[in-house]
């Protein structure tokens, strides 16, 4: 059995990846969101869109990539909307996956990408 994590070890499989409720890159980016969130909530340093730490996260979202190829458009510079484009992706996803409640086929087809 698996000893207890450490306060600052990352949830290896929570639940709803375990589940299938999402894919790997999908997790990633919701990681990386909590990640923005911490900073903003619980940084001594003053912190907005342009923080270093806030860009540097940002920038290594994955959905704004994917979302910019889909629409044929450039990807979203700033790290204020990259942060936004992750979040609406993965939301419409999860809406759209609650929506075929009566279906519900393998999640992660719709938060894959």
């Amino acid at each position: 059995m698996r000893a207890s994590r450490t306060a600052d070890e990352p949830e290896l499989r929570p639940t709803r990846y375990a589940l299938n409720l999402y894919g790997a890159e999908a997790r990633s980016d919701l990681l990386k969101i909590k990640n923005v969130r911490n900073q903003f909530a619980h940084s001594d340093e003053q912190m907005d869109f342009s923080h270093p730490k806030i860009t540097k996260l940002c920038s290594k979202l994955k959905a704004p990539k994917y979302l910019a190829e889909a629409s044929m458009k450039p990807d979203a510079s700033s790290a204020k909307d990259r942060f936004l484009d992750a979040i609406h992706h993965l939301a419409a996803g999860l809406n759209m996956y609650a929506l075929l409640a009566v279906d519900r086929p393998a999640a992660n087809r719709f938060l894959q990408y």
